[in-house]
């Protein structure tokens, strides 16, 4: 993913526009492909493997649910790291950081708070708010994406 947020700089530099806003759609796809893949195999492997380090049965009941709700997050988390990083590359890190200022506190720590604590979901809550933390991100770093707005961002330009 690090070498197709270089090529999206150069492109965007290149005013090859087009080539950088598919490159990263290609890029988001198999990433939350793989991410999605690998988070919803480790539903099914964590118990087990986690039955070898304890025999806390509460413990052990907690983890399927919690990598569940992970699956969801992870799907979010590689959707919004790679299009927040082709947003950087492309000029446009002031947007990130917006959404990160605004979302990190309202979706992940207020989310946690109220659905952990408050509703007494417990680790559920909180893993839920981080979650929509990260699909909610993605989510509106896609619609950035999508506006081609960070075409005018451009740091360089081709000779």
């Amino acid at each position: 993913m690090e070498q197709q947020t270089h090529i999206v700089g150069w492109r965007v530099g290149e005013h090859r526009f087009e080539d950088s806003y598919r490159e990263t759609m290609k890029a988001v796809k198999y990433g939350t492909l793989i991410s999605g893949t690998v988070a919803f195999v480790c539903v099914f492997i964590t118990r087990p493997v986690l039955g070898i380090l304890t025999d806390n049965q509460l413990i052990l009941a907690c983890v399927v649910p919690v990598m569940l709700i992970n699956v969801l997050k992870e799907l979010g988390r590689a959707g919004n790291y790679i299009i927040g990083t082709a947003l950087k590359s492309s000029g446009d890190a002031t947007i990130t950081v917006i959404m990160g200022i605004i979302s990190m506190p309202a979706c992940a720590f207020l989310g946690s708070y109220v659905l952990g604590l408050r509703l007494g979901w417990g680790i559920y809550g909180a893993w839920t708010g981080m979650a929509c933390d990260e699909c909610i991100r993605c989510i509106w770093m896609y619609f950035r994406l999508h506006s081609r707005k960070w075409e005018k961002k451009a740091l360089v330009q081709a000779k």
